[in-house]
């Protein structure tokens, strides 16, 4: 009986470990970070977790890319905003979701970060503000809820190398 359990538990934690790694991010291979440069905005994304242009985003400037398998998606662009608006006027002005739906808010006197859940993936969105407050450098990422884990350090990364092209 011990001997049965003890199989009944290797096969469970093979099942369970396959499962993860067939649905975890293509992070676990070599991203291949490149800087993208365009619009203004540069930033260091993984390139072969987002292969697929998806083409120009169609809000402000910018590119799309996203993940081969069609689960994660990533934007980089360049709005314009009032001069001498804060990040907080900005996201007082144009938040259309309420405050208590996000999950991670953080706004600076340069920059904002927002973060929260829709339907199973999870959105994170960064604005950086240009020295004279006419732009945001941006980046809008949507991954998978369930592999928030493994998307960490990668939203880390491409959130903290976010700059104004010069």
């Amino acid at each position: 009986m011990a001997r049965t359990g003890t199989i009944v538990g290797l096969i469970t934690w093979i099942t369970v470990t396959m499962i993860h790694a067939c649905f975890a991010p293509a992070a676990a291979a070599e991203p291949g970070w490149r800087a993208y440069a365009s619009s203004g905005t540069r930033v260091e994304y993984p390139a072969n977790i987002f292969s697929a242009a998806e083409g120009p985003f169609q809000i402000a400037p910018g590119e799309r890319f996203g993940s081969a398998d069609g689960r994660a998606h990533l934007a980089v662009f360049t709005m314009k905003a009032e001069k001498s608006r804060s990040p907080a006027e900005f996201i007082a002005r144009n938040l259309q979701v309420p405050r208590s739906a996000l999950h991670y808010e953080r706004v600076a006197p340069g920059f904002f970060a927002i973060s929260g859940f829709h339907d199973a993936d999870i959105y994170y969105v960064r604005c950086n503000s240009a020295s004279d407050r006419t732009l945001l450098h941006c980046i809008y990422l949507i991954y998978p809820a369930a592999e928030k884990r493994a998307w960490d350090s990668i939203v880390t990364r491409i959130s903290r190398t976010l700059r104004p092209l010069t």
